[in-house]
This record gives structure tokens, sequence and C-alpha cells, in this order.
């Protein structure tokens, strides 16, 4: 991974690149910004107020930041010229991969990380630097103490979404002569950006999930020091919990997830449990199973239930994604 730190003012780091890949050339003219100003209206709303409230130093940084990222060729391709394009995929989901990673560490400080394969990609596609540039400005835009993701940016990754939804797998669009159109080389992923500035739609919100279902992306593990800022982007706990707050009827929510039965448990055997459900990990869910029936005299003596309605949530999840086929 690559680490990049966030300051009162503008400092970042950025350390060794690993493996390439080329981008697509491929492109079309999107809509303009004009028709866009309205959408994600609560999330553009909260970033002004974050704004509002800003001392002059970090009005300041942010305003280095936004400057730096209209400097670059890329602004000029994405925002003012419309430009939607498979070229420009890779950046994105480097973009999405930083939103989706970052964090406040022990000493207080916002960073963010971006998968050095993704930052490789970009910057070893055409004018790779500059496109690198928006990433990293883009992600830097988005931390909490920088305010927030500009709306003209925001304008660019609908046109995105809407063109190519929320991720994607390689694959090739032709005309209706078979004329090839656009080649799109790489897995892309907005899932993480669109769960950010859209969170109560369920759709935006469940794409997180069937991304990393697909091996688009993968999970993180929670933090053993600070914590995500985004954080039901980020881990299978954080994301159950969110749904279970705000998509109670999301189908990807396992069943009986917020059972009375559950306050006999430590929170750390939910948390446990249900990451195996969501990484399929029916050896796992098995053992968890056993012990619960292993454990079934000592339970009902402690809380009068027994384990049977645990062992039922398990067996009837295991159903669910298909260990018993």
């Amino acid at each position: 991974m690559k680490y990049f730190k966030s300051k009162p003012l503008c400092h970042l780091l950025i350390g060794i690149l690993l493996f390439t890949a080329l981008g697509c050339q491929s492109e079309k003219k999107g809509n303009s910004t004009s028709d866009k100003r309205d959408l994600y209206k609560s999330y553009n709303q909260s970033t002004q107020k974050n704004i509002a409230n800003f001392p002059p130093d970090r009005i300041k940084s942010r305003e280095k930041a936004i400057a730096k990222l209209e400097n670059t060729e890329t602004y000029k391709i994405l925002v003012d010229s419309n430009v939607v394009s498979p070229e420009y995929l890779p950046l994105l989901t480097a973009i999405n991969d930083g939103i989706r990673s970052s964090y406040i560490n022990e000493n207080s400080e916002e960073m963010f990380a971006i998968d050095e394969g993704l930052v490789q990609r970009v910057s070893k596609s055409e004018n790779g630097n500059d496109k690198l540039d928006f990433v990293i400005n883009t992600v830097l835009l988005s931390l909490p103490n920088k305010g927030g993701i500009p709306h003209e940016i925001i304008s660019v990754f609908e046109s995105y979404r809407k063109e190519y939804n929320y991720y994607g797998l390689p694959s090739t669009f032709h005309d209706m002569n078979g004329k090839l159109i656009s080649k799109v080389e790489y897995p892309y992923n907005l899932s993480s950006i669109f769960g950010v500035i859209d969170p109560e739609n369920r759709n935006a919100v469940e794409a997180i999930y069937e991304a990393n279902e697909k091996n688009i992306s993968i999970w993180f593990n929670p933090r053993d020091k600070g914590s995500y800022i985004n954080s039901y982007t980020a881990t299978i706990p954080d994301y159950t919990e969110f749904l279970s707050e705000h998509h109670k009827r999301s189908e990807y929510l396992p069943d009986d997830y917020s059972d009375d039965f559950w306050k006999n448990y430590d929170a750390e055997v939910k948390r446990k449990i249900v990451q195996m459900i969501y990484l399929k990990d029916c050896d796992g869910l098995q053992k968890q199973f056993d012990i619960a029936e292993q454990n079934m005299n000592s339970q009902l003596a402690r809380t009068g239930t027994g384990n049977s309605e645990l062992m039922g949530f398990i067996d009837e999840n295991m159903r669910k994604i298909g260990c018993y086929e």
C-alpha cells in the first residue's frame, strides 16, 4: 500500500511503486456539469457546512489542494471537457481505494493508503504523473479536515457511474454493427465513493458488498491502531452494522442479524461469525456451530436459553451461502 498523510497544510508522502499496466484510449463526451449541480445534495451541503466552520489555515489548506487539482490536465479533461472514457477507470478505482482506506491514526492525523498496484497502473499510463496528482488531491479533499469532495468532481463520478455502473470487470463495448467502441481492460470499482456520497441509497451501499464478493476489491481487517474514517466501506463488522442501521431490508444483511438472542453473547462472537458468513468460511462456521453445541449446557445455566438460536443462525446462513451443496 502507498500511504499518504494529511496535515493542517498539505503534506504528501509518496513511496516506491510496484507493477505496471496500460489503460485504454477510446473516449466520448459526458454530460455537462450544470445538470448535476443538485445531485448528492446532502453530501454537498455537509461539505459546505464543514468548510463554513473552518479556521483560516484550514481554508487555505483546502484551497491549496483544490488549486493543485484544478491545475492538472486530467481535471481539464474530466471536468472541463466532460470526457467519459475507459482510460480513466483505473484512476477512479484508485480514488475509490484511497477513500475507503482513509483513517485517523493514533496521533489523530488523517491519512489514506492506495494499493500499490493501482498506483502503478495509474502512474504508468499515458500522462500518468498528472493523473496521480489528480487522484491524490481528490482523496485528500475527501478527508474531514479538508472539508469534502468538490461538487465538480462528484459530477465526474456520476458521469462514470451512469456509463459503467458502480463496479465492473474487463469487457468490450460494440455498436449495433459489431464495431468495437471501447474496451475496459481492468476491473474497476466506484462503490465506496458512492457509499460515502450517497449512503442512504441502498443500491450504492450494496454495491460495496458486491464488488468485494466479485473480488474486485477485498475487505480490510479492523485497524489495530486508529480507526477508518468511512469504516462501513472498509470492514465487514462495520459494514453489517451500517446495513442494520440504515438498510435493514438488504439481502446482504445476514438473517436474524438483529435478533434479541445476541444480547447473550459478547460482541466479538457476533463479529467473528458474521465475518465468516461474508467470507463464506464454511469450515469456520461449522467449528463455531460445534462449539455452541458443546457449550449448550453451560450457556443454558448462564442465560436460561442455551445456544439453540445461535446454532440456528449459523445453520441457516451456512445453508444460504451454499455450505451444504
